[in-house]
């Protein structure tokens, strides 16, 4: 009885887990019965055939090369190859003598006869996986130009069925954004900041930890701000899914990758780190650790100004909060004013992104023009590749504007919430704000805070200043024509030190606070947002 191998296939493990793996071994030992063959091993794949490399396949032909069987049964001719490489291979061991049989096709290829209609099938069978290749591409590009990712969502993102927009995961979503914002701050490096987000709970798509490769390729990946590139091409396509990250961050990040921006490693986290600058040289005051307390000082040669105490700078600080805080009830009213304020901007708004929708048309139709243009062969792929990521460039950046410009009422809600909620803080007492509290709330209300011989002078964004000025017309004396001022003392070696707030001379008159001044401060203060 001749030995021969049994090879069987299918393309995929889908469909290993159906019946056609068990009907292909079916119909090679009926046939092996009826033709006195014996299968002597079997061969069995779950991998296409389109492309050369199927390992169980070339094992099979090793062996047989070496002539450890005398031939090798199939089902079908496009079980064995559907891709020249191969078939040219078996046509080889063919013509060596090796004997193949495809069952169900009733192809011998020791059969001269049976040469040319195997070569048309194998041949057929080719041109199908090229034909079905093409028609992939088709639908899949036919997606991206509607917007529509059609593979796996990336970290941050859920997958929402075919043909829908991915959606910003919940949990995963905020989490990717933070790995933006930390890896900006330059404190973190790949490494560092794939260990930080793995502690913050930030999991891979199958629900492992997060790896390094892994934040690598989220940091470079700009379909976090709502464009989707394609690796192979290098083609980018407009996506229709809501950006995590604004441009203006994703750019930063990979300036940083690049290493166009110097990271500068902090080595000590003091509470009051590049808040406080030398009113002389304008150089930062640095902290540093000295017999167990932290002093900042100017390391500029020759400079004038003094060391100063953590301790001191807090109690400064301290006094600053308490005369900014305002009572609940005018809070309330410097609210509402803002609230009406903010109505009538709304037509404005609109405005705007009518025309910025308007650009937006433009641009698609010059999109179109440059699709024809290559078409017709005017202009070359390289350029086309160019000109249309230029394009999507554009139209991105004009979606994102819309978008900001539909979500502006939300952020200037928030703007006026974190005002009000920071003026709300400044009343809780002295010695039960925490210090990082303080810091974060002198950071978002001040501009500028310099050491200037015994002063600390702060200089406040607005609406802060507005408060500042309204406050010192009711509590200053009515002959005083200077800013207020207030001291703290370091009850250890009595040195003391005076703050000033750099503002103008008010208007207000004395004894009332105008809080509508506050809250059109308020309003104006938006314009940089």
């Amino acid at each position: 009885m001749e030995k021969v191998y049994g090879y069987v296939r299918v393309s995929t493990q889908k469909q290993g887990d159906g019946v056609s793996l068990i009907e292909q071994k079916s119909a090679i030992e009926d046939f092996a019965k009826k033709n006195n063959l014996t299968i002597i091993h079997w061969f069995e794949e779950k991998v296409t055939a389109a492309k050369e490399g199927r390992p169980a396949f070339n094992e099979m032909m090793a062996l047989l090369t070496r002539e450890k069987a005398e031939g090798a049964c199939f089902h079908k001719i496009d079980r064995s190859s559907r891709n020249y490489g191969d078939w040219n291979r078996i046509n080889i061991l063919a013509d060596a003598g090796i004997n193949f049989y495809s069952v169900s096709d009733g192809i011998n290829l020791s059969d001269e006869s049976s040469r040319l209609p195997a070569d048309i099938l194998a041949a057929m069978s080719t041109h199908y996986i090229r034909n079905l290749r093409k028609e992939v591409l088709k639908g899949f590009y036919g997606r991206l130009k509607q917007g529509f990712y059609p593979l796996p969502a990336p970290i941050g993102y859920k997958d929402m069925g075919g043909g829908k927009t991915k959606e910003i995961d919940l949990v995963y979503g905020p989490l990717v954004r933070k790995t933006f914002e930390l890896y900006c701050t330059g404190k973190y490096g790949i490494i560092s900041l794939t260990e930080e987000m793995n502690k913050r709970g930030l999991r891979g798509r199958k629900g492992g930890k997060v790896t390094k490769t892994g934040i690598a390729n989220i940091l470079r990946n700009p379909f976090y701000i709502g464009m989707m590139k394609i690796k192979r091409t290098d083609e980018v396509f407009a996506g229709s899914h809501k950006p995590i990250v604004s441009k203006v961050l994703f750019n930063k990040t990979q300036q940083i990758l690049d290493g166009r921006t110097h990271k500068r490693v902090i080595k000590h986290d003091f509470h009051f780190k590049r808040m406080l600058k030398c009113a002389h040289c304008k150089y930062s005051i640095i902290g540093e650790r000295q017999k167990g307390h932290i002093y900042y000082r100017c390391h500029t040669k020759g400079c004038p100004t003094k060391t100063i105490r953590q301790e001191i700078i807090e109690n400064v600080l301290r006094q600053f909060s308490a005369d900014i805080a305002l009572t609940g009830s005018q809070l309330d009213e410097i609210r509402e004013i803002a609230q009406k304020s903010l109505e009538k901007g709304n037509d404005f708004r609109n405005k705007t992104i009518t025309e910025l929708k308007f650009k937006k048309t433009v641009l698609d139709d010059k999109l179109d023009k440059l699709t024809d243009a290559v078409i017709d062969g005017l202009i070359d792929r390289d350029i086309y590749l160019r000109k249309k990521e230029k394009i999507i460039f554009e139209q991105v950046e004009l979606q994102s504007k819309i978008e900001q410009l539909n979500e502006k009422q939300e952020v200037e809600d928030h703007h006026v919430d974190k005002f009000l909620e920071l003026l709300k803080t400044a009343c809780i007492k002295e010695n039960q704000l925490e210090l990082a509290d303080l810091s974060h709330m002198v950071n978002f209300a001040t501009s500028n805070l310099f050491l200037n011989g015994k002063y600390i002078e702060i200089k406040t964004y607005s609406p802060f200043t507005e408060v500042l000025r309204n406050k010192k017309s009711t509590y200053c004396p009515p002959c005083r024509d200077r800013p207020r001022t207030a001291v703290a003392n370091d009850t250890e070696d009595g040195t003391w030190v005076r703050y000033r707030i750099d503002i103008k001379k008010q208007k207000t008159p004395k004894g009332t606070i105008d809080l509508e001044e506050i809250a059109k401060s308020l309003i104006r203060s938006m314009a940089t947002l």
